[in-house]
This record gives structure tokens, sequence and C-alpha cells, in this order.
């Protein structure tokens, strides 16, 4: 992680920093899922540049292609990968997760990749600290 880090391009923090507090914070303050999923999905690929030469690519194989596939659905709006994968996600609403998760199947067919598609609810509630230990 530190040789990624040390050759890391300064330019990308930049471009996150910016990132985070033009579009993906205002999206969740405006609620827009549509802002918010294309952010996260531009922050995905921005933290996954810094790492590309120890993953393969942007995106660590096979996720990549599963990734495209899913960005393409029209229910989907934005797609990656968890830190190194090997989980990929897509942001929907309600109205669109039968769609969804049917496109997660296809996106796994298409490259070639046994796995599960689970369609699963933000837990819309802020942290809480618990005295007890």
């Amino acid at each position: 992680m530190r040789t990624a880090i040390e050759r890391a391009d300064p330019g990308i923090a930049d471009q996150i920093s910016a990132l985070l507090t033009r579009r993906l914070l205002p999206a969740i303050a405006t609620r827009s899922r549509r802002e918010f999923g294309g952010a996260a999905a531009r922050l995905g690929r921005l933290n996954g540049a810094w790492y590309a030469d120890e993953q393969g690519g942007v995106y660590r194989p096979p996720a990549g292609g599963i990734v495209e596939h899913l960005a393409d659905a029209p229910t989907v709006t934005g797609a990656g990968q968890s830190s190194w994968g090997p989980t990929v996600w897509g942001l929907t609403d309600t109205d669109g997760m039968g769609e969804a998760k049917e496109a997660g199947y296809h996106a796994l067919e298409a490259a070639g990749v046994d796995g599960e598609v689970h369609v699963a609810a933000p837990r819309n509630t802020g942290a809480t600290l618990d005295d007890d230990e």
C-alpha cells in the first residue's frame, strides 16, 4: 500500500477533494440519487487509479467488466468495486430493485463469473455511541 501511495499522482487527491465537496456531499444534501451514484462511481474510479498497477487496472479483474456492464443498466445510477473487490455495487431505487438485480446477474454472466446478487437498503440513521463496555 505504501508503495502505491508514494507513487500516486497527487492530482488524484485534488480531484477526489473537489468531487467530494462539489458533487457527492451536495447530492446527499439534495437527496439526488442520480448525482450521488455518479459521484460515488467517479470516486471509485479515482481511488482505483491509485492502485491500478497493483490490482491489474482501475478495477480488480474481473470486477471491471461487471462494473461496466452494471453501469449500463437503466435502473442503476452508479456502480463500482468495493475496495479491492470482489464485491461490486450498484445504486438504484425501490422501483428499480428487480431490474437492477436482474442486471447484476446479467453482468456476472457477461463476465463469466459465478456470484450472488443482493439488494439491500441503506442504513438511514446516523451513528450512535454506546457507553457500555
